[in-house]
């Protein structure tokens, strides 16, 4: 019986690689499939099933490679469950950057409804637990985030109300499997649509999660990532 370290890529008793488990191409199609089906159950129009086809499409033929999401309102609302608490475009700004350093090639996923075009309709929903069906005004150096996103070509302005979510789930099935960063488990969603022993291989080798290490400045905050295990 040999013990083998988290960080080890082999085993030094026999010289053995270690491989991450991941879902596999069928899977991956399988888990598709049903995620698409169930979006018609859901939405009895069809729109969210179409628009799902149009996301993967659009995003296997985007003109530069995204190997990573990010679900933009699980960052942006991290951390902001206390009076005065608000979407943060900082947070969502700060991770992208953080990720694009270390190598990645991040595409967020937005709600539309969190990327206003004008300053006079500058409001968007606060979905904080404190501060819940209110509204928040934007500040100038949001709009300027929200601008520099679509500039760069690094945002996709989800137009499904409530489901961005299904975006991602749907992202990360496409191709090799893109990387998400989330916090948000999904037990509800990837339950009906994959056994537990997949469920977890796919959890523990594409969702990268994060913290925002909080100093006495709630706005001064060092970023750490918990990426996929290597076996």
């Amino acid at each position: 019986r040999v013990t083998i370290p988290a960080d080890a890529l082999g085993c030094a008793h026999c010289g053995t690689s270690l491989e991450l488990l991941r879902l596999s191409e069928e899977q991956r199609g399988i888990v598709r499939a049903r995620l698409r089906q169930r979006a018609a159950v859901v939405d009895r129009s069809g729109f969210l099933e179409e628009y799902l086809e149009r996301f993967g499409d659009w995003l296997e033929n985007a003109p530069r490679h995204y190997d990573c999401v990010i679900d933009g309102p699980n960052v942006g609302y991290e951390d902001q469950n206390y009076e005065g608490g608000k979407f943060n475009y900082y947070q969502v700004e700060d991770l992208r950057q953080h990720c694009q350093a270390a190598g990645m090639e991040p595409l967020v996923i937005m709600p539309a409804k969190y990327m206003p075009f004008k300053v006079h309709a500058a409001k968007i929903p606060n979905h904080t637990r404190r501060q819940r069906y209110r509204h928040t005004e934007l500040s100038v150096d949001d709009l300027l985030i929200i601008e520099h996103w679509r500039q760069l070509g690094v945002v996709y302005e989800a137009e499904v109300s409530g489901k961005d979510d299904w975006l991602w789930m749907y992202a990360s099935l496409l191709g090799d499997g893109r990387l998400v960063v989330t916090n948000d488990e999904m037990r509800d969603h990837w339950l009906h649509l994959l056994e537990y022993r997949l469920f977890k291989r796919w959890k523990e080798s594409q969702i990268i999660h994060f913290d925002f290490e909080r100093f006495e400045d709630p706005d001064v905050w060092e970023i750490r990532l918990a990426p996929p295990r290597q076996w």
